[in-house]
């Protein structure tokens, strides 16, 4: 049978229809398959933009400038190191503590270096002092841990440098620090963090905490966790007002005080006058504590006093042989003035 030629008329009516399924196409499907692929891009901004906001807060930006200085860029107001899942079952009445290591007679010293494991090249320095210095780590460093393993491997005693509330509300604390209007879970979680930070820790003493160690009820608190886990607590005295070591005997804990600060002038000289009188006190009372920070003066002038007090039969120990109930018998019961407190210091060293 002979082929059928087709009609013009339905070549034309195929034509039409081609070219209608075509811009169909195009301005359909297309546009709908292009539709969809914006809003999936979308919603992908949008859960981006989810986890960002939800995503958990860095530790502070360390800076190093050239001149080695270090500071916070941004401090986030609170920071997780550590979930501990029985903080919350620590009781508010304490117990008694461990026993700790009690001191033979001598004139003794303690050297409490606050600040550490921000400034890594300082805090190296300190742990390098050729005397068994108390290394008060602070818990949000980011390399706390590092250096609390060079100090441990070094055989120096260690404590976490607890950030409390200041007077000045605008000082900056650092992260996950403890405050006054906290209530009793949040001051328990905050510092169940801190205990998380490190290992090897034996005690604790406080960063700023002029307003907080004024506070009773918060350092009643503090006393029955430190006594439930047999920490003991150093008072680094940056008030007048302080009533730390009040609750502290109260709760059993073993505690002392600071009593001479080597740096908050930040010159050599300042440093060196700061540990004749903290020698002078030794030698007379039989016991002195001093607290500096990871600076350049303070660790020369450590390096070249510690080796000058062999001679003068004065022996840098722990603090923690200088612990209320176990100190050296004192020589001279008057006790020596404070040494008029300096400013209180930002994170930054």
């Amino acid at each position: 049978m002979p082929l059928r030629t087709a009609q013009p008329g339905t070549l034309k009516f195929i034509a039409i229809a081609v070219v209608f399924m075509l811009l169909i196409d195009h301005y359909v499907f297309d546009g709908k398959r292009a539709y969809i692929e914006d809003a999936k891009i979308q919603g992908e901004a949008r859960n981006l933009e989810t986890l960002v906001q939800t995503a958990p807060v860095p530790p502070p930006t360390k800076v190093e400038p050239p001149d080695g200085k270090e500071y916070f860029e941004a401090p986030p107001e609170a920071t997780v190191f550590y979930e501990d899942p029985d903080i919350k079952k620590v009781p508010d009445t304490p117990v008694p503590p461990a026993p700790f290591i009690k001191p033979v007679d001598g004139a003794k010293i303690a050297i409490i270096i606050d600040d550490l494991g921000m400034d890594v090249k300082r805090s190296r320095e300190v742990v390098d002092l050729p005397a068994p210095v108390t290394l008060a780590l602070l818990p949000y460093a980011p390399r706390v841990r590092e250096i609390a393993d060079e100090g441990a491997a070094k055989g120096h005693e260690m404590i976490i440098h607890v950030p409390m509330e200041a007077m000045d509300g605008t000082q900056n604390i650092g992260p996950g620090g403890l405050k006054q209007a906290m209530t009793a879970e949040e001051f328990t979680n905050a510092f169940g963090t801190m205990l998380g930070s490190f290992d090897g820790y034996v005690g604790i003493n406080n960063h700023m905490g002029s307003r907080l160690t004024q506070d009773d009820a918060a350092m009643t608190r503090l006393m029955g966790m430190l006594a439930s886990r047999g920490l003991f607590f150093v008072d680094s005295k940056t008030s007048d007002d302080s009533v730390a070591t009040d609750a502290a005997a109260r709760a059993a804990v073993p505690y002392a005080s600071r009593d001479v600060f080597l740096d908050h002038e930040d010159t050599a000289a300042f440093v060196q006058g700061a540990l004749a009188k903290t020698e002078k006190l030794a030698a007379r009372r039989g016991h002195a504590i001093a607290i500096g920070h990871p600076k350049d003066h303070t660790i020369a002038a450590l390096k070249a006093w510690i080796p000058t007090l062999k001679e003068k039969g004065i022996e840098i120990v722990p603090v923690s042989e200088l612990l209320s109930g176990k100190r050296v018998e004192s020589r001279e019961p008057a006790p020596e003035p404070q040494n008029h407190l300096p400013p209180e210091q930002s994170p930054s060293p």
